[in-house]
């Protein structure tokens, strides 16, 4: 059983009738917690309270990259420079985080065998899509689409993929 929690470390239960009280995705008995705002996307002050509708799933996978490495890093660093943007949106006239409500899952394990790892990335997604939330992945490689995409073709008829690279990937 996966279960998302806003405050601890992640844990892997065997025994989880413990924990049948909080918001649970179900996942062999992983227990997937959020970050703090402050250490999540958007470096967020942990005063602020807010219902999350966004949930970001970083997922630094690293396993079929063909040039250098450090792709695994990639989640790490997208949310380390997300502290770095400007939270006030001039034309909406808000802050819309406040809005939308965005948490971070804390960094999990990524075992090393790519269709379990995909796997697991598409049950995590298929879960918060199920609660009637948003999940946004961050990745290190391209790879991770079809675990990221796969419960949205389940769910939707029409999708549209919106991915963001450090270039253009166009060989």
């Amino acid at each position: 059983m996966l279960i998302i929690e806003q405050i601890g470390k992640i844990e892997i239960k065997k025994n989880f009738q413990n924990y049948s009280n909080k918001k649970k995705f179900k996942n062999k008995g992983q227990i997937l917690k959020y970050l703090s705002n402050k250490n999540g996307f958007l470096g967020i002050d942990n005063k602020v309270n807010f219902k999350e509708k966004v949930i970001i799933i970083p997922f630094g996978l690293e396993k079929t990259v063909s040039y250098g490495g450090g792709t695994k890093n990639g989640p790490k660093e997208i949310i380390k420079a997300s502290h770095q943007v400007e939270l006030y949106d001039e034309e909406l006239l808000c802050e819309p985080y406040k809005k939308i409500g965005i948490k971070t899952l804390k960094p999990f394990k990524i075992g090393k065998d790519i269709k379990k790892a995909l796997e697991k990335l598409s049950k995590i997604n298929q879960n918060i899509l199920d609660k009637d939330l948003f999940p946004m992945t961050f990745g290190g490689e391209h790879s991770i689409t079809p675990g990221c995409i796969a419960p949205f073709v389940k769910k939707y008829k029409n999708i549209c993929l919106l991915p963001f690279d450090d270039h253009a990937a166009l060989r």
